[in-house]
């Protein structure tokens, strides 16, 4: 399993995104927690983006999750991915890292994430 930091950043002000397409980008970000790819996302505190701790078989695997989304589909925003090894972590975080290295929380297999084989 590959670890990465995930930054997306908003190429238009927050206000002029729709909130249509705004729970279309929250749907993804929850199908990604559903999914295990996730273990963490919030907003930047400059509010033109945000941040994930992701887990993906592949940077493949995980960029073409991520082209699903709605506001990079329009154009909106753009992602950054930044692979790491964990290193030094809290015991708690085990499961999450290194469990079901071919299956995600909730038992749906990798190979479903974004429809890629792996």
């Amino acid at each position: 399993m590959r670890h990465f930091i995930v930054t997306l950043s908003l190429c238009v002000a927050p206000g002029s995104i729709g909130e249509h397409l705004i729970g279309q980008h929250h749907a993804l970000v929850q199908d990604g927690y559903d999914r295990g790819v996730f273990l963490l996302y919030g907003a930047l505190e400059s509010e033109m983006g945000s941040v994930a701790i992701a887990r993906a078989p592949s940077h493949q695997v995980l960029t073409q999750f991520l082209e699903e989304d709605p506001l990079l589909k329009e154009g909106l925003a753009a992602y950054d991915l930044v692979e790491f090894v964990p290193e030094v972590f809290p015991h708690i975080l085990n499961d999450w890292l290194w469990a079901g290295a071919s299956q995600g929380r909730n038992g749906l297999p990798y190979e479903n994430l974004g429809g890629v084989p792996v």
